[in-house]
């Protein structure tokens, strides 16, 4: 039964990665980026619908990448992203007709589909993937010194997919615009806006392209898939 609506963020400019062309259309292993992420979201029987929440001037682009795919996909929606990723999820949201949203960002390439499996049906209704963080993290203060240790215990690296009840999510931004704060995920954003988030365990695989050398990871990533399926 149909009863999620997947938002795809494709929206950025990819400035990191020190070139013109948005990361998500670079090439990885001779397929898009963008590529990738789509494919790890086909053949749900919960997904209902993709949006698809694009760069302005980079729509036909897309549409061309999933031309070549030749994949059965949902019925795709499309809609230009905003300023901020938070805009661009809440411009995403307004397309949504289902009452479960799932989040995902063409920048996450190596989402497996069983990770998707795993968030689409975990039992909480707000969910989203962490990673135990394997080394120090401290704070600093105004002054650029150590200002507090953190407990590397309670601490997780978030990645995406992440799971929301549509509605909640779509009163959690509203409450985001009118507080002004900055956010880069949504799960916080939830959780600030007063809703229970379950954390779910992630893969360390999952990483996201930002700089020029995720790129060589995320190859030698696939490369090493490659040849554990060839055993």
């Amino acid at each position: 039964m149909k009863s999620v609506s997947a938002v795809l963020l494709s929206g950025g400019s990819g400035s990191r990665m020190g070139g013109s062309c948005p990361k998500q259309f670079l090439e990885l292993n001779g397929k898009p980026v963008f590529a990738y992420a789509l494919e790890a979201l086909s053949g749900f029987p919960e997904i209902g619908e993709i949006v698809i929440v694009y760069k302005e001037g980079t729509r036909k682009e897309i549409e061309n990448i999933i031309a070549a795919l030749k994949i059965e996909l949902p019925p795709l929606l499309w809609q230009s992203g905003g300023e901020t990723r938070r805009q661009s999820v809440a411009a995403g949201l307004e397309l949504c007709s289902y009452p479960v949203t799932l989040l995902h960002e063409t920048a996450r390439p190596l989402v497996t589909r069983k990770t998707v499996a795993a968030v689409l049906r975990h039992p909480a209704e707000a969910v989203t993937l962490g990673c135990e963080i394997p080394f120090t993290v401290l704070e600093k203060n105004e002054s650029n010194e150590i200002g507090h240790i953190l407990r590397r215990d309670r601490l997780f690296n978030v990645q995406l997919p992440q799971k929301f009840p549509t509605e909640k999510l779509r009163e959690a931004h509203r409450l985001a615009e009118k507080s002004g704060k900055t956010y880069t995920d949504d799960s916080s954003l939830f959780f600030d806006a007063g809703f229970s988030c379950s954390v779910a365990e992630g893969d360390s695989q999952n990483i996201k392209i930002t700089r020029p050398e995720d790129l060589f990871i995320a190859e030698a990533i696939l490369k090493q898939r490659k040849a554990e399926q060839a055993k």
